[in-house]
């Protein structure tokens, strides 16, 4: 059974009028989920995607994370494929 994960954001990123303080990652990652993600290689960009597919939050206001929360949601992402090669890295 999954357990939702959520992250107290360090600081709080503007979606139009709304403070966005936590992310919420309520869901397991599904294959639909990796649509346009090149698996072998995931980028920065493909980390926001597949966050913002999960949380509902759009990629754009995810790519204005501050690197310390953005670092977090990396690790929760990356924790959807286990024993993978390191984000970012060739493993």
């Amino acid at each position: 059974m999954f357990e939702p994960v959520k992250i107290t954001l360090k600081s709080p990123v503007m979606h139009g009028q709304e403070e966005i303080r936590e992310l919420v990652f309520g869901r397991e990652m599904v294959a639909g989920d990796l649509r346009g993600v090149s698996v072998g290689d995931i980028t920065h960009d493909n980390i926001c995607e597949i966050a913002s597919r999960i949380t509902g939050v759009p990629t754009p206001v995810l790519k204005t994370l501050k690197i310390s929360d953005y670092m977090e949601v990396a690790g929760v992402v990356g924790g959807f494929f286990g024993d993978s090669p390191p984000i970012g890295g060739k493993g």
